[in-house]
């Protein structure tokens, strides 16, 4: 047994990999070796590289999205007048450049997309092996050469991950544009947008006043 359900993982909620335990116990029972690296290396693997990816993907979803309301919240509070208006807005603003700064460092959108595909490239590679298809086509009859393509494989799959990983998290965050050569994405424009809005509501309202008293 896998040492992730010794941790006390339910193996209802992890199908795939009770999946991939099954049909190792049944393909890999003469060959030891093999057997014991997909249960205590693959799977576990399998599984870290699925749950963490899924965090990765929740927390980005979450910070994406208190970004944006809190973004669109900042011109319509300036423009009505509440008890510590002042107050409420400029903590919004500073939760908006807070939560898109930390989306830049923390890069859980590009997280997700590295950890989700190891996932399901090393369950790939299993059921791969374990029906004896390309490449494993070719070394059926050798035990040893199978196991050796299939952990080359393997690890291959997992040092890319990480190499990517941390070039993710360390390389200096990249500009994109647009199609016509705007910048899209930039961190700093978006905290200055949120103050301009601000001060453009400000201006808007200091004006109105000015209006109304003329009339007056």
């Amino acid at each position: 047994m896998s040492k992730i359900w010794r941790r006390g993982v339910q193996p209802d909620n992890i199908l795939t990999y009770k999946a991939i335990l099954d049909l190792n116990d049944k393909l890999n029972s003469t060959d030891n070796e093999l057997h014991d690296y997909v249960e205590n290396r693959v799977v576990p693997g399998t599984y870290f590289y699925e749950t963490e990816g899924d965090k990765a993907k929740n927390r980005y979803l979450w910070m994406r999205g208190l970004a944006i309301v809190a973004g669109a919240f900042v011109p319509v509070l300036v423009n009505i007048s509440i008890p510590y208006n002042s107050y409420v807005t400029t903590l919004l603003s500073l939760s908006v450049v807070i939560l898109v700064s930390l989306e830049g460092v923390l890069h859980y959108r590009e997280r997700y997309r590295n950890y989700r595909s190891t996932s399901n490239a090393l369950a790939q590679e299993c059921y791969l092996m374990f029906m004896r298809a390309s490449p494993y086509d070719k070394c059926t009859a050798d035990t040893t050469k199978l196991r050796a393509e299939f952990v080359k494989r393997t690890e291959g799959y997992i040092s890319r991950e990480v190499a990517s990983t941390l070039n993710t998290m360390t390389e200096p965050q990249k500009e994109e544009t647009t199609g016509n050569g705007q910048k899209k994405g930039d961190r700093k424009n978006v905290a200055q947008e949120v103050s301009k809005n601000k001060g453009t509501a400000s201006e808007d309202n200091k004006g109105a006043k000015e209006e109304e008293v003329n009339v007056s």
